[in-house]
């Protein structure tokens, strides 16, 4: 379905955008590189979990990269969080990791919640319907040591996701 295609019904109108938003009062979505939010290094991981949590708790989606994570650290902080957690982690504890946070208020009123890996550790996205809409988010993780056809390559694959054309 299009992205934010709508319908009249009464019903998936309640289920609206601004609903939603009023519902949480404000809609944040956050970004953040972490640059070792998993960190083996404790005194580094303490401060970035604990800048993590100021963060998370004014934020509805939130989009990490460069996590750090071997696939054990985040499901062990969002245990009990408020949070639903959809992780890519790339297998490293040294390197790259992307992950996905939705408020788990907004993950209850999805008709549906789709993860899309693209590129492990790297590129991720989540597909989030609605009753009268579908949220799409991406979360890139782009290093500088990447070529630039490789770049692209990595673009192309959103776009086709996407389905919009390439020219």
């Amino acid at each position: 379905p299009p992205i934010f295609s709508r319908s009249n019904s009464d019903e998936l109108v309640n289920q609206s955008i601004y609903n939603l938003i009023k519902e949480f009062r404000s809609f944040n979505i956050t970004t953040w590189n972490a640059e070792g939010l998993c960190s083996k290094d404790p005194v580094r991981a303490i401060v970035k979990q604990n800048c993590f949590k100021q963060i998370l708790n004014n934020s509805v989606i939130l989009s990490l990269q460069e996590t750090h994570d071997d696939g054990l650290c985040l499901p062990e902080i969002f245990a009990d969080s408020e949070f639903e957690l959809f992780n890519n982690p790339s297998g490293s504890d040294s390197a790259a990791g992307t992950a996905i946070l939705i408020h788990k208020k907004l993950h209850s009123r999805a008709v549906s919640v789709e993860p899309i890996d693209l590129v492990k550790g790297w590129i991720q996205g989540m597909s989030c319907m609605f009753s009268s809409f579908r949220m799409v988010i991406f979360n890139v993780h782009s290093s500088v040591n990447l070529d630039v056809p490789t770049r692209l390559q990595q673009l192309r694959m959103i776009q086709e996701y996407l389905q919009i054309p390439c020219h």
